[in-house]
C-alpha cells in the first residue's frame, strides 16, 4: 500500500509507514516548495524533513 495525505512533517511519514504503508508519497510539499522559490524550495522543504 502506498500512503499520500497530508503530509506535513516527518513524523506523519513514519506513523503511516507504522500503520502498514509500504511507501508515503510527499508530493504535495515539494511542490508547494517548488512553486515559491523553483528548485531551492524544493531542496529546502526535502532538508527540512530530514532534519526535523
Amino acid at each position: 500500500m502506498i500512503a499520500d495525505s497530508s503530509i506535513s512533517q516527518r513524523s506523519d511519514i513514519f506513523k503511516m509507514l507504522a500503520l502498514g504503508a509500504d511507501a508515503v508519497m510527499i508530493g504535495r510539499l515539494p511542490l508547494y516548495g517548488l512553486a515559491v522559490m523553483e528548485a531551492t524550495g524544493v531542496e529546502h522543504i526535502l532538508h527540512m524533513l530530514l532534519e526535523e
